[in-house]
């Protein structure tokens, strides 16, 4: 969708009233208009003070300069700023470490409000414009054919030429192209070609859509229709609708005869299998299809045809009108396209489990699959912020080049506008006025070290842990991370052959050598995505396993538990290492000996404070030293087991609160053309849970909050409506429970069991579900026979993984859900369940 700002101002979701960039009276100096500072240039750097007032003021700056992750400097200042004036201050950089750079200040003047804000800048090495030598089309979209000034139009290639991207996807829109009909005006669309070219940027052109002075009968009668109901954006029926055929392939011809040899990429259409951009047959996609391939390879037998591109494979309200477009296109018409360009927007997890599950089983059915072009995909920084948005760039472009994908396009380039709850303005690698994000940097990180090699394999890190390796002459890049945040950090040993030099490389871009001894190199995978080179051709290095590992351990607040350390040794010879840890308020240490290729323990201990809340992060951390091996910190993860009190659950607190943007899943906020599907805060959806046991059950008392309930589906299917999904792992039971309890749109209580260990026959019989309407939402009351579910007084009172997540359908299908912890919804997996315990019943038993 590189129209979607586009698009949606045409839809009117633009309002005028929307925020505007901030005010600010300070601004950080790089000495480039695109807030860079490179290497070398360092002496640019400054802080720029500006007064508009008409009287001279003294102002005092307190700020703190820092990184992503790492240094930071506090800087305290006072100056004096003319009137109408500026005062320009000098700027220490501090740590040479390149990436972003964040200013997090405040100024207060005598009399004046005080100012807070955020700037940021880059500190970096432009990577350069320019093809991938080995022929990977690292991309971006943007739309600076529409709503762009002219005077950003060379910003923005030379942003994306400095992050190493080749490729800009970009609309043509027929409309534009021929205002009238016989009319043909390219200005917009020659001026970039020409700013692509000088820069070293490519282009991927979208053809679309339909063009009102051409519609068809049947295009113009949905029109007169939509005015006369009064249903809202009647004027998409004229363009969304398939064009006759003549006028489109005169388009089509049109395009690659003026841009023949300048533009080799061409997408017909941008995501048909919504209804918001295609409200016609998947018969007539194929016919479009069909004609414009026909006119591009006439024009150049060396253009490369897309596919328009799938937003999804999954369930989504937006393609209920033609389920099996995207299927039906691969299998009937793939002499009509040279790529299958596919989307995906969302978290890594969403999109590994789309193209490793529904994506390739659909592909594999294929006789001749086409190459796969992930020429759209990336997450909004609204919900995830800055860091985890730079983390599933990284995540996303290694996993799709891993699974041999042709390109991959983030969109997009800038943000689109400035509210801070709007979704789709925040997208972009850059803000609007071409400040950098976290994104940004990561990009320019990434091109560097992965030009110029091709897919190597994968690494068999263990559950939880990936790694994908590239290959270039000479060097072996891997890309490392920690999917699963329950496993800690554990460092892994691998076996480098032909490996004279080790270096990591953090998710900036900053090296670290390594050392290497007997081959053998350690890493440490974490939450953030890093890289590790190993010079030489020797082929893929071989995993050995964990060096240092730990169980993940839980307690409950004010406890202490053992935590039990093993280390192995991958070395042929004797070692020894240093442990020091903090436990009781001090420092502990320990040296351990270990015989080659041989293991140790070691106990510690870890606490959990009293008071703290389920959702708390808390780690161990434990500082390693192996000899001529590998020195760094392991954090093992403290899990907080919640207590569940004593007694009924009636006027305390509930025991899990479901209200953050962080705890939704929405399935349609990718979708430009339905932005009132993304959610809207807890009134839109948030619920409260409780637990309890008492009468021989597990007693579940959940309040949702959903403005609309629907649910008009049968129990073995409710989780496509509003209602609940309850999933908990008993210990011993081999595999995990999931059922579904939900208020029928009459009224009646579904309950239906989906999922159950191995030898369990216990089904909805076991479940009771008592429902009632309150004001704003429903309220659910659960009742699980204990004895059925193998949860006696000893599994009770040690504890079980438990997880909760309620669904959202506001009338269009399922639209979101809300949940307790990762593990249900989008994957299943009980070890990311939170714990939980019960408190012993007063004078015992249940």
């Amino acid at each position: 969708m590189s129209i979607r700002a586009c698009l949606l101002a045409a839809l009117g979701v633009l309002a005028a009233a929307e925020p505007g960039p901030p005010a600010s009276s300070l601004r950080v100096d790089t000495g480039d208009a695109l807030h860079w500072l490179e290497p070398g240039h360092e002496q640019r750097l400054a802080l720029v003070v500006a007064n508009p007032r008409a009287e001279a003021v003294r102002l005092r700056l307190s700020a703190r300069l820092h990184e992503l992750e790492g240094a930071a400097r506090e800087l305290a200042l006072e100056c004096e700023v003319p009137a109408r004036g500026e005062t320009r201050l000098p700027l220490e950089l501090g740590s040479r470490r390149q990436g972003i750079r964040y200013l997090d200040y405040r100024l207060e003047g005598a009399g004046l409000a005080a100012e807070e804000g955020r700037t940021a800048f880059l500190y970096a090495a432009p990577v350069g414009g320019g093809p991938d030598p080995a022929g990977f089309l690292y991309g971006v979209s943007s739309h600076p054919d529409r709503n762009c000034p002219d005077a950003e139009r060379e910003p923005e290639m030379i942003a994306t030429a400095r992050a190493g991207l080749g490729v800009m996807r970009i609309d043509s829109a027929w409309s534009r192209a021929e205002p009238r009909p016989g009319t043909w005006d390219w200005s917009v669309t020659d001026r970039l070609v020409e700013l692509g070219t000088r820069h070293g940027v490519a282009f991927q052109v979208v053809l679309a859509y339909g063009h009102s002075a051409y519609a068809s009968p049947a295009a113009q009668a949905a029109y007169a229709e939509a005015k006369r109901t009064g249903e809202r954006e009647p004027w998409a029926w004229l363009q969304r609708l398939a064009p006759p055929e003549a006028p489109w392939r005169a388009y089509v011809a049109a395009a690659a005869a003026r841009y023949r040899g300048q533009v080799r990429l061409w997408e017909v259409w941008n995501e048909p299998d919504l209804f918001g951009f295609w409200r016609d047959t998947p018969d007539a996609y194929i016919a479009v299809l069909r004609a414009a391939a026909d006119e591009l390879r006439r024009a150049d037998p060396a253009n490369q045809v897309l596919t328009g591109g799938f937003a999804t494979v999954q369930e989504h309200a937006g393609h209920a009108a033609n389920p099996d477009l995207q299927e039906r296109v691969l299998a009937e018409a793939g002499d009509a396209f040279d790529l299958h360009a596919f989307h995906g927007h969302g978290p890594f997890a969403a999109f590994r489990a789309d193209v490793d599950g529904e994506l390739a089983r659909l592909r594999a059915r294929l006789v001749r699959p086409r190459p796969l072009y992930f020429n759209e995909t990336a997450i909004s920084s609204v919900a995830v912020g800055e860091r985890v948005q730079a983390w599933t760039l990284v995540k996303k472009l290694a996993f799709a080049r891993a699974r041999g994908a042709v390109g991959y396009t983030w969109y997009d380039l800038r943000n689109d506008g400035w509210n801070p709850k709007e979704v789709e303005h925040h997208y972009g690698l850059l803000q609007r006025d071409f400040r950098p994000k976290a994104a940004y940097a990561a990009c320019v990180a990434l091109t560097r070290l992965m030009r110029g090699t091709a897919v190597a394999g994968e690494l068999a890190l263990g559950p939880g842990r990936l790694g994908y390796v590239f290959a270039a002459p000479g060097r072996r890049l891997a890309v490392l991370w920690n999917e699963d945040p329950g496993l800690g950090d554990g460092p892994i040993a691998l076996r480098a052959p032909g490996c004279p030099r080790a270096t990591a490389y953090d998710l900036m871009g900053n090296p670290q050598e390594l050392p290497v001894q007997d081959g053998v190199v350690v890493v440490q995978p974490g939450a953030a995505p890093s890289y590790l080179e190993l010079a030489g051709d020797g082929g893929l290095p071989q995993p050995l396993g964990a060096l240092v590992e730990a169980e993940t351990v839980a307690a409950a607040p004010g406890e202490r538990v053992p935590v039990t350390l093993r280390l192995t040794s991958p070395l042929a010879a004797a070692s020894a290492c240093t442990l020091a840890w903090d436990e009781d308020g001090g420092e502990r240490t320990r040296r351990l000996e270990l015989p080659g290729a041989g293991a140790a323990d070691a106990v510690l201990g870890a606490a959990v404070p009293a008071g703290t809340r389920w959702n708390a992060a808390l780690a161990q951390r434990v500082r390693v030293a192996w000899e001529g091996l590998w020195t760094g910190t392991v954090t093992i993860p403290v899990q907080v087991m919640a207590t569940i009190p004593a007694g009924d659950p009636a006027g305390r607190p509930a025991d899990f609160i479901l209200d953050a943007a962080s705890a939704v899943v929405n399935f349609t906020e990718a979708d430009p053309t339905r932005p009132q599907a993304a959610w809207q805060g807890p009134h839109d959806l948030s619920a409260r849970v409780w637990l309890a046991r008492g009468g021989g059950a597990l007693r579940i008392h959940v309040e949702v909050s959903d403005e609309r309930h629907r649910q008009p589906h049968p129990a073995r299917a409710s989780y496509l409506g509003d209602g609940l999904q309850l999933a908990f792992q008993v210990p011993g039971q081999r595999g995990h429970w999931e059922l579904g309890a939900a208020r029928a749109d009459d009224g009646t209580a579904l309950a239906h069991v989906w999922l159950r260990p191995a030898g369990s026959a216990t089904g909805a019989e076991a479940v009771a579900v008592a429902t009632e309407a309150i004001a704003g939402g429903v309220r659910y009351r659960v009742e699980l026979s204990c004895a059925a579910f193998g949860l006696d007084d000893t599994v009770l009172e040690r504890g079980l993984r438990f997880n909760l997540i309620a669904n959202d359908d506001d009338g269009e299908g399922r639209k979101q859900f809300i949940r307790i912890a990762p593990g249900i919804g989008e994957s299943k997996d009980p070890a990311a369940f939170p714990r939980v315990r019960f408190a012993p019943a007063a004078g015992g038993g249940r």
